[in-house]
């Protein structure tokens, strides 16, 4: 498994958002905002945070202190810990799951009501999708017409397209389209790059 840096409770909001794919950044401030998350997005989500390094205790307090904002938090703390438990292969069948690929985020069937998972490059209007990288991400006009461009020829090259144009210059690795995570890795490792560059220019 791929080892990131310091990935604790106290960083998560600015990780979040520097280096989630959007369908992570859409669970993620949803659950900021609601305080409480569905099955779907949990598994979604709480997969992906455990693949992207961050450590069970961390997990648990994130969701506990979320959940805690909410009418029924107490029980729901004790609830949604058992399921972290479950994904990090602690509780049930002991299994070590694994996050979820871009093919099973997209597969699902498209949410209702309050509930917030999936990929938003193949379930949001191009509208909803146009308010949200204005919102989230500061693109100009014309770098979202080129994402919505790309996503009606193929939900992935949507993604992909985002991740050009918010992190000019970068490599990314071969499985961005096809995994959350790989999406996180790019990110990630884009940044430790120009920080190196950056102090070696100083």
């Amino acid at each position: 498994k791929e080892k990131f840096n310091g990935i604790v409770y106290e960083n998560l909001n600015n990780i979040a958002n520097q280096h989630f794919p959007l369908c992570m950044l859409e669970i993620y401030d949803n659950f900021k905002q609601i305080h409480t998350m569905k099955h779907w997005g949990r598994l979604q989500f709480g997969m992906f945070l455990k693949g992207v390094g961050m450590d069970i205790k961390d997990t648990i307090r994130f969701f506990s202190n979320e959940l805690k904002k909410s009418a029924q938090g107490e029980k729901k703390v004790k609830e949604y810990q058992y399921y972290i438990e479950h994904m990090y292969g602690k509780q049930g069948k002991k299994t070590d799951y694994t996050p979820w690929s871009c093919q099973k985020v997209a597969g699902k069937n498209i949410p209702t009501g309050n509930e917030v998972y999936g990929c938003p490059f193949k379930f949001y209007s191009d509208n909803a999708l146009k308010q949200t990288l204005e919102k989230k991400k500061g693109l100009s006009a014309e770098d979202i017409e080129e994402i919505l461009a790309d996503k009606k020829t193929d939900y992935t090259r949507g993604c992909k397209k985002l991740f050009e144009k918010t992190h000019p210059g970068a490599i990314p690795n071969k499985g961005l389209g096809r995994h959350p995570n790989s999406y996180f890795s790019s990110s990630y490792w884009a940044s430790q790059k120009r920080k190196t560059i950056d102090r070696q220019t100083d």
